[in-house]
């Protein structure tokens, strides 16, 4: 499970916030895999929660190396 909060006190316009939220949820879509490849063969389940921490939209490239980084840490987590 995996849910997305973009602050209003941070980023004002809804456009943008939901432009974030579309953006970190394709880039989990996208390496997803990888990690319920492991939780499948150990019964590992996990809920993760993404919260955008920055006061401006930034490119998809910057949330995607960001995201890949989680899950990297992540899968390291269920490996041991």
């Amino acid at each position: 499970m995996m849910t997305v909060s973009v602050p209003k006190k941070l980023i004002k316009k809804a456009v943008h916030r939901n432009l974030l939220k579309r953006r970190i949820r394709e880039v989990y879509r996208q390496l997803k895999p990888a990690i319920t490849k492991q939780t499948e063969e150990k019964s590992f389940h996990y809920e993760i929660m993404f919260v955008y921490q920055a006061s401006e939209v930034v490119e998809y490239r910057t949330i995607k190396n960001a995201v890949n980084v989680l899950l990297i840490r992540l899968s390291e987590i269920i490996s041991r």
